[in-house]
């Protein structure tokens, strides 16, 4: 079963992050990581880390792990969780396409770094899913936009169909990062770890649905990355959210802020009513709903804390 979708990120500044279409990521991160005097080869070492260490608090007793390698980076930063995973005792297998294949740029280093710890290659067609506890998903990018291949698709399919628990790293095989729409299908993720920026897709559509729990890790590279990049916007990390604290016994509503709401045109009254009771619910301290004269009744209905007016703007504001 696919856990609840939410955004965690232990090391966040704020509640607020920051989100980036996948171009932006693949432009900008090699020379956010020269301003901070990090290799990409060591990006990719950051990025393994930092899933390993979500696989190791999320399942600390898992000992049969299931990589499933592409052929990009992606794969690159599955051999390295790979082999951090097998130094700490756990049995792995990692499972690519071709293991014949020599990987190009930093994904060969990784691949070679595995092997020389021991690890080996099985090729899809040999693999084996029996006493697998669980499978890390590092077979595709943020670079796929057209249809996945077939050979891919079936590894997919395979691994939804036997409901393992599932790591994606960076984001859900065979998803199109931008937005969040199967390439027809991808992997169904438990938790997905993305790296360096949010990418768009992730919390968009059905994207909400397949990623499970995301997590943000920027491989410290968020500053310098962002100095370069262009936003297409922001999502809003819920778990930084801190509980309503205690107020003071003489504390009005005036000590705590004071919101207009704009809406509820004729026969619309139902989205400002919600948005007004929500900025109540969350403390804020006034709140003020300018609506149709046809929508008040409906807008100030069972919350007569809620100040409605219909005739002046400016007197509003």
């Amino acid at each position: 079963m696919t856990l609840p979708n939410l955004l965690t990120n232990k090391s966040a500044a704020s509640l607020a992050h920051n989100i980036v279409c996948a171009e932006q990521v693949r432009r900008c991160e090699s020379e956010a990581a020269m301003v901070v005097g990090c290799s990409l080869y060591q990006l990719m070492e950051r990025a393994g880390e930092a899933a390993f260490d979500v696989l190791d608090s999320h399942w600390p007793n898992t000992k049969n792990i299931l990589v499933i390698a592409g052929n990009g980076n992606n794969a690159g930063d599955g051999y390295v969780v790979a082999s951090l995973a097998l130094s700490k005792g756990a049995q792995v297998i990692v499972a690519c396409e071709d293991p014949t294949r020599v990987l190009g740029g930093d994904a060969q280093r990784a691949q070679s770094e595995w092997l020389a710890a021991g690890g080996e290659l099985v090729s899809f067609a040999d693999m084996e899913f029996e006493g697998v506890d669980l499978v890390v998903d590092a077979l595709l990018g943020t670079g796929v936009a057209g249809p996945v291949k077939e050979s891919f698709q079936n590894i997919i399919l395979a691994i939804n169909d036997k409901n393992f628990p599932v790591l994606s790293l960076d984001l859900p095989s065979g998803m199109n990062a931008d937005t969040g729409t199967p390439l027809p299908v991808c992997i169904n993720a438990d938790i997905t770890i993305t790296f360096v920026a949010i990418k768009a897709g992730l919390v968009t559509g059905k994207a909400k649905s397949l990623c499970g729990i995301l997590k943000f890790n920027d491989l410290g590279i968020g500053p310098s990355f962002f100095e370069l990049a262009t936003l297409q916007g922001k999502t809003v990390n819920w778990n930084r959210l801190q509980p309503l604290t205690p107020r003071l016994p003489h504390a009005n509503k005036g000590h705590f802020g004071k919101l207009l709401c704009i809406g509820g045109n004729v026969g619309m009254p139902g989205a400002i009513r919600l948005s007004a009771e929500a900025a109540l619910r969350t403390g804020t301290g006034l709140v003020k709903v300018f609506c149709h004269e046809s929508s008040a009744a409906l807008v100030g209905a069972t919350r007569p804390e809620l100040m409605v007016t219909t005739s002046d703007l400016q007197e509003a504001l």
